[in-house]
């Protein structure tokens, strides 16, 4: 296993030349302005903050931005066999590819889980410090996914009410306040959301409320109380019981041992 990562801000004019490409696939994303990748063959496309990016290992390129970009971060990484399904997002040219996330609040998840990733292989702080880094790689992949999905719902009318939970998903919703969010009946609204996203919508902010639970255990020091009371749960123990029904363990003992809990072969 490799992964190892970079962050930084550059200058305008900055240019960055990998002639050779790397032996290890690259993904990256920033936060403010934009830059040109390009290849040897001479085809270039841009590169803004909407989108991540994705290099194929041995792949020569170019990058270079007039006016410079910010909140840079990058990770290179060797992935296991199971998670190449997930590296299959549209080619722009050659050898680099783009994935442009319509989902605000998705884009800003997947931007925190490549910051994990990167952190973690550079810090070290972590006795399973590639193990963990990997697995913010594997999130990141994973929610990319979710965007290929959402982007193909039949209604945008879902995906605006998608947006809303994946923006609160500790606020209490009710049928009615998603129905009204998209302008139809509860009854026709839980029927279409059924059908789109294969969850009833009460089901689904349970989904999306496990999912930050497993992001607020890794990324901060909070107490499961206050995680319990972010997300929206009666009591601590409340949560731990339906963090355990989704995840079979606890959260004390997933966040001890969190690379337990991902598939990384």
């Amino acid at each position: 296993m490799y992964i190892n990562g970079g962050r930084v801000d550059t200058k305008p004019r900055h240019r960055y030349r990998c002639a050779d490409g790397m032996p290890f696939w690259l993904i990256a994303a920033h936060k403010k302005g934009s830059y040109l990748i390009t290849g040897p063959d001479g085809q270039s496309f841009e590169c803004d903050n909407t989108a991540f990016y994705l290099i194929a290992p041995n792949t020569p390129y170019e990058t270079y931005s007039e006016k410079g970009y910010s909140g840079v971060i990058w990770i290179y990484f060797t992935p296991p066999a199971a998670m190449l399904p997930l590296l299959n997002w549209p080619e722009e040219v050659p050898g680099r590819h783009a994935l442009r996330v319509s989902s605000a609040p998705l884009r800003k998840e997947m931007y925190t889980a490549l910051k994990y990733a990167v952190d973690t292989a550079l810090d070290q702080i972590y006795p399973q410090h590639e193990v963990l880094a990997l697995n913010g790689v594997e999130r990141l992949l994973m929610l990319g996914s979710m965007d290929s999905a959402l982007s193909t719902l039949h209604d945008p009318r879902i995906l605006n009410v998608l947006n809303l939970i994946h923006a609160e998903p500790g606020r209490h919703w009710t049928l009615k306040e998603l129905a009204a969010a998209a302008s139809m009946s509860p009854s026709n609204f839980s029927r279409l959301f059924t059908g789109d996203t294969g969850h009833s919508p009460i089901h689904y902010v349970e989904i999306r409320r496990i999912e930050q639970a497993k992001t607020l255990l890794i990324h901060t020091n909070n107490s499961i109380s206050q995680i319990a009371e972010d997300l929206g749960y009666i009591d601590p123990y409340h949560f731990s019981n339906r963090f355990r029904d989704a995840t079979k363990t606890s959260p004390r003992d997933f966040r001890k041992n969190p690379a337990a809990h991902f598939s990384t072969e």
